[in-house]
């Protein structure tokens, strides 16, 4: 289904590509990239592949370098560029040639109506008279700005279009009915999804808005797209503090209604999610989504807003999957073209081939599919539905009516259960095997399937993702019952073995389901929920309650007040909610989610899933492969034994590896990361990080900002990337790479090699044979040369390999050394050596003309021969 067809990269920091569009140029795509502000932008060429239409362009002045960059198309003419808006007077502005290369930046500087803030996370609108608006958030402060430009790309106004509002961290545009729409996705305790109508000079004004107490049940959103789809018209929002997809239907009079929640699981790569696309294609709305959990998920949004899966790819070195920060997509022959940019730099080409079967839905009787990979939807009433050949999905409703699947294929087709409840396990469902297939029954929900071959189907022949399509949550939680009043001031309701319904009172209740699928409300007071057996659903209500899952797979939620949540065995989802909770999973493969306030949260056996969302969070993985995030707040996480996966989110996290082979991720926030033992990754994200390795052959990336990297021992990789660095390799033979910015390297004890990269560096070897590489020119300038502080004549090396001496002859040419001798200017690249006041300086000249084009200062030397290079 998936196929890896090309990578662009550097290979030296200078290719991490923040933001990115796909514009369509007429016979042309181009695709547009951005490093952060105060970086580079670039185009490139889609017809016959990644094909760059020029060099890396300067992106301007900014005041805010480091931080993540926009880009926006504006409908200008053969098409605009905006980009910039970290801060102060960072907005440019560059107009499109025919063929998609980019003009000369013109600066916008800092328009006064918006009191010296730029935009972010912008969309871009036509309006009636021709105009463009362009709608964002205010960059570095709440609220939301507006600038208008005229056809020519000129900006003829400016305005603050709302204050007041949260910080802004997407914005989308939509039209419906003829009539323009923004919407705007706010961060902070309680993310808020707003609704606006555009009136003359693209006033703005609110019409509709969603919270958690609406169902949006998101932390630390990150993207937001829309689609139309059978005459109506959605919105997806992604978020990475609750590694969540969220659909909201936007209604004809302005209203919003969310139509499905899905969290990332095991069978999906969206945890963390950062990015997000929607494409149509085929007659169907697409939607692609990752983040940090190592590959993509692709996702058919259905006609009546539920998102049903339709594949996932896992990362592998080739791929450079992992961190993403975004993705583009264009229909392509048989599916999509896709674009990815992430922490492993470059651009990443993939394609994705889709179902080639048909949406069938409708409230016939029988509803038949043909040869393809259909979708059948069942509608209300009692239907059978035939699927055909091909690996069909039938998608069942929840509607107290009896259906009935004729022909399906075990271990090809799939049923999707997951309307009719929160399904975590196969303990749930009633299974009852026919002579010719199998009956499942969940509560009201009675469903026959009959076998392609008329043969018997047993429960044993079927998993869970045979009969659940993703973790999705509904829309609405069901309404708690009537308190049950009870005198005394102590409630106590005991189950049986049987499926119990149990409601405490307002008061301190004692509420025991024992064996059976149960439902328990504690409601106010402080109360005790024991599930026992069986696949339960414990609701806490408010107060500090206390409440144990027991024996098999339940769901667990806390509600307000500080509670205490136990999975108890069995794979369990745990939900903090509001207030600090502590929660523990227990034996079993978890999903704990904090909520809001600062909770504490351990997985215990097994392979957890650990989300820590806003707040302070403590989060231990204990025992297993575990993934913890920490989502918004200062956070503390450890792994504890097994390879563990851990997220930082949004704040000043510290991450503790553990044992095994570990990746750390810091992303936002001054991190700090210790990868303790086992060969693990660690990578800072944005801002200032600490980075260490630990015990094993680690792999440390810092990037944007000012990083420090501690090796620890064994032979170790150390990158630097972005930003003014600080490396240190210590024991081990180390790779030590700076990346762009003036880094400081240390390589220590041991055999190491000490890239500096962009930028003026400071190299210091330390003991053993080292090797102080350079791959262009640009590593060590002339006039803002590298500085070797330690190099050892006999034992030390400098290679200039990497460079071609002689461009004009097939393959790798090397360097001439010619010791105190002038440049001969004979068309061969040679390298000199001087006296300086500090030291030695060897001068390069990489193409023969007689003009020195790099140098490089080694400090505490007198001389140096051709011995001493790698040419």
């Amino acid at each position: 289904m998936w196929k890896l067809i090309d990578r662009e990269t550097a290979g030296d920091g200078s290719d991490l590509f923040v933001a990115m569009t796909l514009v369509e140029t007429g016979a042309d795509a181009v695709l547009y990239t951005s490093t952060r502000y105060g970086g580079s932008v670039r185009g490139w060429s889609l017809a016959k592949g990644l094909d760059a239409l020029s060099a890396p362009l300067p992106q301007g002045r900014s005041d805010a370098a480091g931080v993540a960059a926009d880009l926006v198309y504006l409908p200008i003419g053969d098409g605009a560029l905006l980009y910039g808006g970290g801060g102060t007077g960072g907005l440019f502005l560059r107009l499109m040639r025919s063929d998609g290369a980019l003009a000369t930046p013109l600066s916008l500087g800092a328009p006064k109506a918006l009191k010296g803030n730029d935009l972010t996370h912008a969309a871009a609108v036509t309006l009636d008279d021709g105009r463009i608006a362009v709608i964002g958030g205010l960059a570095r402060t709440d609220g939301i700005g507006t600038l208008i430009f005229d056809a020519s790309g000129k900006l003829v106004s400016s305005a603050i279009g709302q204050t007041g509002a949260q910080a802004v961290t997407a914005v989308a545009a939509t039209e419906i009915g003829g009539k323009d729409y923004i919407l705007t996705l706010g961060d902070g305790a309680a993310p808020i999804l707003k609704l606006w109508s555009m009136g003359a000079d693209a006033a703005l004004t609110e019409r509709a808005s969603l919270s958690s107490a609406q169902g949006l049940w998101v932390q630390a959103p990150t993207a937001l797209a829309t689609a139309a789809l059978d005459g109506k018209t959605f919105a997806i929002v992604a978020a990475a503090g609750s590694s969540s997809l969220t659909v909201v239907q936007i209604g004809s009079s302005g209203s919003l209604t969310v139509r499905d929640h899905v969290l990332d699981d095991q069978n999906t790569r969206f945890g963390g999610a950062t990015a997000l696309e929607v494409v149509q294609a085929q007659g169907a709305v697409w939607v692609l989504t990752g983040g940090d959990d190592g590959g993509l998920s692709l996702l058919r949004l259905l006609p009546d807003g539920r998102l049903l899966s339709a594949g996932m790819l896992a990362d592998t070195d080739a791929m450079g999957l992992q961190g993403i920060y975004g993705i583009a997509a264009q229909a392509a022959g048989d599916g999509l073209d896709v674009y990815v940019t992430s922490t492993e730099g470059g651009v990443t080409r993939l394609h994705a081939t889709l179902p080639s079967g048909k949406l069938i839905s409708g409230t016939a009787a029988v509803l038949s599919g043909g040869t393809g990979d259909d979708i059948l939807m069942d509608g209300a009433g009692s239907q059978t539905l035939k699927g055909g050949a091909g690996a069909d999905v039938f998608v069942m409703a929840s509607d107290g009516r009896a259906d009935t699947i004729s022909g399906f294929e075990l271990g090809k087709d799939r049923i999707d259960l997951s309307a009719w409840g929160l399904i975590r396990s196969l303990d749930q469902l009633t299974f009852a095997s026919k002579s010719n297939g199998i009956t499942i029954t969940y509560g009201k929900e009675v469903l026959q399937v009959l076998s392609s071959t008329g043969k018997t189907i047993k429960a044993a022949q079927l998993s869970l993702s045979d009969l659940v399509d993703m973790s999705h949550l509904p829309p609405v939680l069901p309404d708690l019952p009537p308190s049950t009043n009870v005198p005394g001031g102590l409630t106590a309701l005991r189950g049986s073995s049987a499926e119990d319904r149990l409601v405490g009172s307002g008061r301190a209740d004692t509420l025991m389901g024992f064996g059976g699928d149960d439902t328990l409300w504690g409601n106010d007071g402080k109360d005790l929920i024991q599930g026992g057996g069986g696949g339960d659903e414990l609701y806490g209500g408010n107060g500090a309650d206390r409440i144990y899952g027991g024996d098999g797979k339940d769901v667990l939620w806390a509600g307000a007040g500080n509670d205490s949540l136990w999975g108890g065995s069995g794979d369990d989802t745990l939900w903090g909610q509001n207030g600090n909770d502590s929660l523990s999973g227990g034996n079993g493969r978890d999903l704990l989610q904090g909520g809001n306030g600062n909770d504490t949260l351990r997985g215990e056996n097994g392979d957890d899933t650990l989300r820590g969302d806003a707040g302070a969070d403590s989060l231990v993985g204990a025992a297993g492969a575990d993934v913890l995030y920490g989502g918004a707040g200062n956070d503390r996480m450890w792994g504890g034994n097994g390879a563990d996966l851990l997220q930082g989110g949004n704040g000043n996290d510290k991450l503790y590896g553990g044992s095994s082979n570990d990746k750390l991720y810091g992303e936002n926030g001054n991190d700090s990361l210790w990868g303790d033992n086992g060969n693990d990754k660690l990578y800072g994200g944005a801002n200032n990080d600490l980075l260490y390795g630990g015990a094993g052959r680690d792999r440390l990336e810092g990037g944007g900002a000012k990083d420090t990297l501690y090796g620890g021992g064994s032979a170790d990789t150390l990158l630097g990337q972005d930003g003014t660095d600080k490396l240190y390799g210590e024991n081990g033979n180390d790779w030590l790479e700076g990346g762009a910015g003036n880094d400081t390297l240390f390589g220590g004890a041991g055999a190491d090699t000490l890239i500096g990269g962009t930028g003026v560096d400071a190299l210091t070897g330390g003991t053993g044979a080292d090797v102080f590489v350079f791959q262009r020119a640009s590593d060590s300038a002339k006039g803002k040369p590298d500085t070797i502080t330690d190099f050892s004549r006999g034992t030390d090396h400098i290679d200039l390999r990497p460079i071609d001496a002689d461009a004009a002859l097939k393959g790798d040419q090397a360097f001439a050394f010619l010791g105190t001798k002038a440049f001969s200017a004979d068309g061969h690249g040679e390298v000199r050596v001087a006296d300086h006041a500090r030291g030695v300086l060897a001068s390069i000249d990489i193409n023969g003309d007689g003009r020195m084009d790099m140098e490089i200062l080694l400090s505490h030397l007198s001389t140096l021969s051709a011995s001493d290079f790698l040419l």
